[in-house]
């Protein structure tokens, strides 16, 4: 009977390993190309333009499990949103490369908003996936069937299997790989995710894609709602923990759907998840550091960059304030203008105890006036005229 036992048992173990593998994607992981393509296109409803500032950040609280979460709303804010690379440009290039916490990042690039996003490996700091920053591509050799969000110039948004060739042709702004479609057309499509995602990007601890998907814990997410305005949402969790903390991705996105997400990606979570917001972390980062909740430094991020504006109507109400002054320094100017260089003041230039100019006030004032003009001098024999037309006087020098 025991031997009955053990078959059963070694023949599940198999089966459930057998599971596992089809829906971990870590074999022989899908390709994309232009023929296995599947990915759709937004747009924006408008290309209204707002500041930085104005950026709608909203924090929700789940019960079953209690979750807290935030969602940033980017509507109108495409020319101000960027995807950077940690430390300096260049940096994804690299392996080993530098990470940063979000915070650091954030003040280095002056975001009112910033977010991780791609996943990178854990030792060495290397950036995993295709990415483009500020226009430019930083990695474009990644093949594996995972999905990728890209912003472009004009503001409309692309999801889904994009062949790396096809983001070096398009006019990106911008563009990330994560791993997990979650959403198409308000559809969860999770299930049909893994069943043809690769997996290799995950958790060490964490063997498959499947446990990935199911396991409990932070989570973040990029995608559009219905009308095409750009959503980041964002929950807190902790993986691997002793009580549940935190979503799997299957509820992560019937949470992303009940708050107007229509389509969307994910992005790395667990403890890399970290949002800042106006100066500080709104969430609560998995990582411990001694007695305190702390940010893990990441790879990419998200950036909102502040803008920096110049209030006009500021500026007028001063200059209306100080207008006299303004008024009587130009007009000092102007007389100065008009008397100089040689009708500035009453005053005699000599040329060997000869007079040779001697105006009023008013005619120097009006830039006229009777003087006398040099007509020649020869050996210091001179000759003048009177003159009330309104001329300079030659370069004479002043004994």
């Amino acid at each position: 009977m025991w031997f009955v036992t053990m078959l059963v048992l070694v023949a599940s173990s198999e089966a459930l390993a057998t599971l596992e593998t089809n829906l971990s994607g870590q074999g022989d992981c899908l390709k994309i190309n232009e023929k296995t393509e599947d990915f759709i296109t937004t747009h924006p409803p408008d290309s209204s333009s707002k500041l930085a500032e104005e950026v709608d950040v909203k924090t929700f609280v789940l019960d079953k499990p209690y979750t807290l979460g935030h969602m940033a709303n980017l509507s109108g804010l495409s020319s101000s949103f960027s995807l950077l690379e940690p430390v300096y440009k260049g940096s994804c290039k690299e392996d080993p490369a530098p990470r940063r916490s979000i915070v650091e990042s954030a003040y280095q690039h002056d975001c009112v908003l910033a977010v991780n996003t791609n996943y990178f490996n854990e030792s060495s700091g290397a950036c995993f996936g295709n990415m483009i920053s500020e226009g430019e591509i930083v990695k474009n050799d990644n093949h594996d069937k995972n999905p990728t969000f890209g912003l472009m110039k004009n503001g409309s948004a692309l999801m889904g299997y994009i062949a790396p060739e096809r983001l070096s042709a398009m006019n990106m702004s911008m563009a990330i790989q994560g791993m997990i479609w979650l959403l198409k057309n308000g559809e969860n499509i999770v299930n049909k995710s893994l069943s043809e995602e690769c997996g290799k990007w995950q958790s060490v601890g964490i063997r498959t894609l499947h446990r990935y998907a199911t396991v409990t814990t932070a989570r973040v997410a990029i995608g559009t709602d219905k009308h095409g305005n750009v959503l980041i949402i964002q929950t807190d969790g902790k993986t691997l923990a002793k009580t549940r903390q935190g979503l799997s991705l299957h509820d992560f996105a019937e949470v992303l759907i009940s708050y107007g997400m229509y389509n969307a990606i994910n992005l790395d979570g667990g403890g890399s998840t970290t949002m800042f917001y106006n100066g500080t972390v709104i969430n609560y980062p998995a990582d411990v550091c001694g007695k305190f909740r702390c940010a893990r430094e990441v790879s990419a991020f998200f950036c909102l960059r502040r803008t920096i504006t110049i209030d006009i109507s500021k500026q007028v109400l001063v200059y209306k304030n100080y207008m006299h002054i303004i008024m009587v320094i130009g007009t000092i100017f102007i007389i100065f203008w008009r008397t100089s260089p040689y009708r500035f003041t009453t005053y005699q230039r000599l040329y060997n105890g000869v007079r040779l100019y001697n105006v009023g006030l008013l005619g120097r004032v009006l830039g006229c006036g009777t003087h006398s003009t040099i007509s020649s001098y020869e050996n210091q024999n001179l000759t003048s005229k009177i003159s009330t037309e309104c001329e300079p006087l030659p370069d004479l020098p002043v004994v």
